[in-house]
């Protein structure tokens, strides 16, 4: 993952992050990749361990090293959590339209009690979402509410 100075956040874009706890990075990633992540998400990504690089962990080549070294994605991550950053987990989440339940608010800061980690969330939609399949349950401004939940419950 390397990126350039001309594609870290600016001060304004890490003030946003911030302030409302998303950033959103629309239209960077090109239509045949998203074609691509169809059939790769289907498929299913393999697990690794916590705490494994990103660069180990998405071989070079793999869809999922190419999606995080396009220059906007590999910016805001070195921005975020510096220049080498380790995975946490990943895992493909899949609403199916009209379902009839949603998963709650995404929370998986809150019950991870290590303290060595600051974590960011990427969320990676290879479709247009639509209210009508459901929603992304990503509520920019939710992790002031969760995270103010958990320090109370400490």
């Amino acid at each position: 993952m390397t990126t350039t100075r001309e594609h870290l956040l600016s001060s304004v874009r890490m003030a946003h992050f911030v302030a409302h706890g998303s950033l959103r990075l629309d239209a960077v990633v090109p239509s045949e990749l998203n074609t691509e992540a169809m059939e790769v998400f289907g498929a299913g990504i393999p697990a690794v361990p916590y705490g494994t690089p990103v660069t180990k962990a998405c071989p070079e080549g793999s869809f999922m090293r190419r999606l995080v070294d396009l220059p906007e994605v590999a910016g805001a991550l070195h921005s975020l959590v510096g220049p080498d950053p380790n995975i946490d987990h990943h895992f493909v989440h899949v609403r199916e339209p009209h379902e009839g339940r949603a998963q709650p608010l995404h929370a998986d800061a809150i019950i991870d009690a290590r303290t060595d980690a600051f974590d960011v969330q990427f969320m990676y939609y290879p479709q247009d979402v639509t209210l009508e399949m459901g929603g992304t349950l990503s509520v920019p401004g939710s992790h002031l509410t969760w995270r103010n939940r958990a320090w109370r419950r400490n």
